[in-house]
């Protein structure tokens, strides 16, 4: 008891001067105005800007911070000039401080307003365990150690319950320590929950990476167990992504990458999946390939009776479209098919003769345009080739119906198509699926994907994964971790129509507001946090802010994030590298942290050049040359 009395006037600092609500005043005592103290060997910061208080008040403490402060002439000074005396004491200090919360009887910290200070009650720095205390509120065993309080260089542990398991966002500006910041906390995570368990962290848990400019692939970044997909859309040599056949022909999956209209184009896409369905297993007493040959000489005998010649010219097109995916070329079967005007029909010459195909329709059977395909497979092609194979068909049959207008419903087709080679490039199909390889975490290296399959891929990725997650039992947890999240969170795009930009949004949208309850949990960074959908921002629980200098981008912060006191907005623009405002449903209060540099090979890929670095490494290649000379 003794000891702690001696101890308790080096840190008092003064009284309660004024109280307006949550803001009170305190005058300083004038021998407390030094930088520093010096309390049990170490050196304390003394009473400023951003330190925290403990005000006393019989056995409760309440804890406050300090947000500003002031000079106000003593009373002193005034009686003294009346009396032409010099004052001892010119001025008095005062801080305004903004409550936090308290200690209760059993020293635990709970946020918010129990209690409030008297007038004149004393007034002391925060030190020590309650310091500690008052950030630290998680268990040491749940909790990881990769950053330090920045204001005292003490470590800070961060819960994994209560962090992992929520939405988290990390924004800065470009080389403020964000990427750096995501990557420690991920490394300190998996080698925390690897010692733990390493089989059941790795049954229940998945993460997956998406990078859209290649920093995390490095073999030591965040873990060695993880798979990398290195994908290309610009040649063969990429990874391919493991994907189900029916998961790719999944109606949203397909409308997505088509950029379906809700109202038109999705339904088309609908009836002829539906139809592809039935070629597939096809009947009783038909196979497959022979299934798909009746359709095909059907429609086409169908559109050889028709009498509208444009309709049938378009229609004709696409027959010879078909054939072309079997690698032959029907253009010069084509020719023999001429018009007649008068009659309003097709016919063939034959010994000089005009034969109607309307009036004749058995002859249609002996044109090798009908005969042709009984020797093609339809289920020796490729799953894509089969798509667009029944895409034509359906069209065709939507055509003859007068179902479907050619131009609009054809543009669905084309898009795909446009999109082929690219899907062929980063995808594989197989009954299995499984994108996780032998671990439990995935990296998709987007950077060398053409810009349309930048904002496509992470959209059909993360729903494939978000779906598959909802069918796992209570014990599974999926982390979606997105890196430069801009690339497919953006708001204002205009490269996008806007039925597709809605979708994109919506999706997440739903991830980040649904998939709590299925242990579904987004990790988003960027250092454009204003181009990102509001709801996004606001339903994240934690956020690690890091230096932001765009006034969009810090009026974003203010306005959408709740956990932010006006004095942690303020302080955002000058941040130092490696430091970071932490806030959010895993501490009580928001906390001003510092992420230390990883080591060179676990950090992510996303250094600054310099040019320093640059000229020494030529000169060390010119040296070897001018040695080995």
């Amino acid at each position: 008891m003794k000891h702690l009395l001696k101890k308790e006037p080096i840190l008092y600092v003064g009284k309660v001067c004024g109280i307006s609500g949550i803001k009170i005043w305190v005058e300083v005592a004038k021998k407390k105005n030094d930088s520093f103290l010096l309390f049990d060997g170490d050196i304390v910061r003394n009473i400023g800007i951003n330190s925290i208080v403990e005000i006393r008040k019989g056995f409760l403490s309440i804890v406050g911070m300090v947000v500003g402060e002031k000079v106000e002439e003593s009373k002193d000074v005034q009686k003294a000039v009346t009396k032409n005396q010099i004052p001892l004491d010119h001025n008095k200090r005062i801080v305004e401080v903004a409550l936090l919360g308290y200690f209760d009887e059993k020293g635990k910290f709970s946020g918010g307003t129990k209690e409030f200070p008297l007038i004149s009650s004393d007034v002391f720095i925060l030190v020590g365990d309650k310091l500690q205390n008052l950030y630290n509120t998680c268990s040491q065993d749940w909790s990881i150690s990769v950053a330090r309080l920045e204001s005292s260089e003490k470590i800070f542990r961060l819960p994994i319950d209560g962090l992992f398991n929520s939405h988290i966002a990390v924004f800065g500006n470009t080389g403020s320590g964000k990427s750096n910041t995501l990557a420690a906390l991920y490394h300190a995570l998996f080698k925390t929950l690897e010692k733990k368990d390493v089989n059941i962290f790795k049954n229940n848990t998945h993460f997956a990476i998406f990078d859209f400019n290649g920093e995390y692939g490095d073999s030591h970044c965040i873990t060695e167990k993880k798979t990398v997909y290195k994908l290309s859309t610009h040649d063969d040599n990429g990874n391919k992504i493991p994907i189900k056949p029916t998961d790719f022909l999944d109606l949203e999956f397909l409308s997505v990458l088509s950029d379906a209209t809700e109202k038109t184009q999705k339904p088309f896409l609908r009836r002829a999946l539906t139809l592809l369905d039935k070629i597939k297993k096809g009947n009783p007493s038909v196979e497959s390939d022979q299934y798909f040959i009746n359709i095909f000489q059907k429609y086409l005998k169908e559109t050889l009776s028709l009498s509208d010649k444009e309709k049938a010219d378009i229609l004709l097109e696409y027959f010879i479209n078909i054939y072309s995916i079997f690698e032959y070329d029907a253009s010069s079967d084509r020719t023999v098919l001429k018009w007649q005007g008068k009659t309003q029909t097709f016919y063939i010459e034959r010994s000089g003769k005009c034969i109607y195909l309307n009036s004749n329709p058995h002859e249609i059977k002996n044109l090798k345009i009908y005969t042709k395909i009984q020797e093609f497979s339809f289920s020796n092609l490729l799953l894509m080739n089969q798509l667009f194979v029944v895409l034509y068909l359906k069209l065709i049959l939507d055509i003859i119906d007068t179902r479907v207008n050619n131009e609009f419903v054809g543009y669905v087709i084309h898009r795909l198509q446009r999109h082929q080679k690219s899907i062929e490039r980063v995808f594989i199909f197989n009954d299995d699926g499984s994108v996780w390889g032998t671990g439990n975490c995935v990296v998709f290296n987007f950077n060398q994907v053409n810009l349309s399959m930048k904002k496509v891929l992470p959209l059909l990725l993360a729903k494939k994964l978000y779906e598959e997650q909802k069918k796992e039992g209570k014990n599974k947890i999926l982390n979606l971790i997105i890196d430069e999240a801009h690339n497919i969170l953006s708001k204002t795009s205009m490269r996008e129509t806007d039925s597709w930009k809605d979708y994109r949004l919506e999706t997440f949208e739903e991830i980040i507001k649904e998939g709590r309850k299925f242990g579904v949990f987004l990790t988003i960074a960027s250092q454009r946090p204003n181009d990102i959908s509001e709801t996004i921002i606001s339903q994240a629980h934690n956020y690690f802010i890091h230096r932001l200098v765009n006034e969009k981008d810090l009026l974003m912060m203010a306005n959408t994030i709740s956990y932010l006191d006006k004095i942690s907005v303020d302080s955002i623009l000058t941040l130092p590298v490696g430091t970071c405002i932490f806030g959010g449903t895993a501490t009580q209060m928001p906390v001003k942290i510092h992420f230390d540099e990883l080591p060179t090979e676990q950090q992510p890929q996303s250094h600054t050049r310099k040019y320093a670095d640059l000229f020494s490494k030529q000169n060390d290649v010119c040296n070897r040359k001018t040695l080995k000379n």
